[in-house]
């Protein structure tokens, strides 16, 4: 399914906007505040690492590594765009 550019930046702040309620943050709980499917989310979420809007961790406060799992969290540019 194509979404036109509007409707993407919509759901990208939206999806902008949990992350900074609630980070960090998992795909799947992103996915599940926004009823949307995981796989989309993971999709806007890379598009959104690629602008330098959010970052991720692999691993865990112990430092043990997840294998499919990323915490995501706002960087700087991002917390500014929700401004």
């Amino acid at each position: 399914m194509r979404f036109n550019p509007k409707k993407i930046e919509r759901i990208d702040n939206e999806i902008l906007k949990v992350i900074q309620r609630n980070q960090p943050i998992f795909t799947f709980h992103i996915a599940n505040a926004l009823d949307r499917d995981d796989e989309f989310v993971k999709r806007r979420t890379q598009d959104l690492l690629k602008k330098g809007l959010i970052e991720f961790d692999e691993s865990n406060k112990k430092g043990k590594k997840f294998k499919a799992r990323k915490i995501w969290r706002l960087t700087e540019k991002g917390e500014e765009k929700l401004k």
